[in-house]
């Protein structure tokens, strides 16, 4: 029995997130500072207060991933079969949400849309650090480990329910 696995890891140093726009306003090697628009669609049971408090986090959210993220893949391979495929995309920072101003509208199916134009600045040690720990944290690393376990244990007790 052969068992191979292939874990690729990269620091994505600038990635972009599709649902947002981000743009540089300006850069160096201690602070990043960034225009981050995003859009939420009020559901049902939203609020003006929750809908706002959720666009934030978005916004911090892209700000994030726009700034760095690490990923891992993770490929095992057993008797010429995949067994595990995985990605893990983890993101760390320090951030201020400078300023924020929120437009509602209304599309086309007559929900309302909060709209978010935000100016973040984000420090770039903190994510250098923050990513280094998040890595190599082996205590963290186990936590996760149990947890997709956890989840992989739930997935087959629900297929096997069905």
């Amino acid at each position: 029995m052969k068992l191979f696995k292939v874990t690729l890891s990269l620091i994505v140093l600038l990635s972009s997130n599709a649902f947002a726009a981000v743009k540089l306003l300006e850069s160096n090697d201690k602070t990043m500072l960034l225009n981050v628009t995003e859009q939420y669609t009020l559901g049902d049971n939203d609020t003006l207060t929750s809908a706002e408090g959720v666009a934030i986090e978005q916004v911090k959210r892209s700000a994030t991933n726009y700034a760095g993220s690490y990923v891992e893949s993770v490929l095992v391979v057993q008797d010429s079969n995949i067994t595990t495929e995985q990605v893990k995309i983890l993101s760390a920072g320090f951030m201020e949400v400078l300023d924020s101003n929120f437009k509602r509208t209304i599309n086309k199916s007559g929900s309302v849309v909060l709209s978010t134009d935000a100016t973040v600045r984000i420090s770039m040690e903190s994510i250098r650090d923050g990513l280094a720990k998040l890595k190599n944290d082996s205590g963290r690393k186990k936590q996760i480990d149990a947890l997709q376990q956890k989840n992989d244990r739930l997935q087959k007790q629900l297929i096997e329910l069905t």
